[in-house]
C-alpha cells in the first residue's frame, strides 16, 4: 500500500505524450560547475498551469549543463523558486545540434519544466516547437564553458501525466556547461 501511494505522489500513472528528457540527479552538495556564471540569469513569464514570472539570478538558482548522450549537443538544467513560493521549478533544455564554443541561432530544443518533488512534468512534443539562440559559448577554463542566449517556443507545452499546459515566453539564460562530464 506504501509502495502505491509513493507512486501516486509522484505522478508514477500512465504518461500521455513523449517522455521528458532525463532529470540529473542533484548531488548532496554544490560544486563549482553547479553555480552559475557570474550573471548567470533564467528570466521569463509562465502561464497556464503554472504561472508567473521567473527572474532568477546566479545567486537565486543553480545551473549546470552537460553533453547529451551519444554527444548529440548538450543538455542545459536550471532549478530556482517556484513562482508560487512553494518549492523548486526545473528548466531543461535539450539542444542536440549545440556545438562546444560555437554561437547559432534556431536550434531545435526540447523544453521540459520540472516542478520538483512533486511528479509534474511539462514538455515540448518533440524538437519542432522549440528553439534556442546561443549568443555566448565560451570557455571559463577549468570552470567550463559560459553559454547564454534565449528559447522560444510556439505552443505551449504538455503535462506529461495530465492534460495541462504551460505557455512559456521568451526564455533568457545565462549559465555553464561542463562539456567533458561524463
Amino acid at each position: 500500500m506504501a509502495v502505491f501511494a509513493a507512486l501516486l505522489a509522484t505522478g508514477c500513472g500512465a504518461a500521455s505524450g513523449p517522455e521528458p528528457e532525463p532529470v540529473p540527479s542533484e548531488p548532496a552538495e554544490e560544486t563549482a560547475l553547479e553555480r552559475c556564471v557570474e550573471g548567470g540569469q533564467l528570466e521569463t513569464t509562465l502561464y497556464g498551469a503554472v504561472g508567473g514570472d521567473i527572474k532568477w539570478q546566479s545567486s537565486d538558482m543553480a545551473c549546470e549543463g552537460m553533453p547529451r548522450p551519444d554527444g548529440e549537443g548538450a543538455r542545459l538544467r536550471f532549478s530556482g523558486p517556484h513562482p508560487s513560493g512553494a518549492g523548486t521549478l526545473v528548466f531543461i533544455a535539450a539542444i542536440p545540434e549545440l556545438k562546444r564554443n560555437r554561437t547559432a541561432n534556431e536550434l531545435p530544443t526540447r523544453l521540459t519544466v520540472v516542478e520538483e518533488g512533486q511528479g509534474r512534468f511539462f514538455t515540448s512534443p518533440d524538437f519542432d516547437i522549440c528553439w534556442a539562440d546561443i549568443q555566448r559559448n565560451e570557455s571559463l577554463g577549468e570552470d567550463g564553458d559560459a553559454v547564454a542566449g534565449r528559447i522560444y517556443c510556439i505552443t505551449p507545452i504538455n503535462e506529461v501525466n495530465g492534460s495541462a499546459t504551460m505557455s512559456v515566453d521568451d526564455i533568457v539564460f545565462a549559465g555553464r556547461i561542463d562539456w567533458d562530464a561524463s
